[in-house]
């Protein structure tokens, strides 16, 4: 989970417990994060269109799940 370029959160899937978690910004915005199954999603936000949780679980490599408004992306690690 990556922020400005900067790293907030690393998941290893494969053990994760399920869980969701708020990201709170100074505006007021917000995105909750959920951890289910093995899968990792934007399951909530505060953006206007939110295409973020329309995309929908993050499936490959190529296609990160990305929050424009909050500058907020997951995807996998490249390692």
């Amino acid at each position: 989970v990556i922020r400005d370029n900067r790293e907030l959160y690393r998941f290893d899937l494969s053990t994760a417990k399920d869980e969701k978690i708020r990201i709170d910004y100074d505006d007021g915005g917000y995105n909750i994060i959920e951890i289910k199954n093995g899968e990792i999603r934007i399951s909530e936000a505060d953006c206007p269109d939110n295409t973020c949780v329309k995309t929908g679980t993050l499936k490959s490599e190529e296609m990160p799940v990305v929050c424009l408004p909050h500058h907020l992306i997951l995807r996998f690690d490249e390692e």
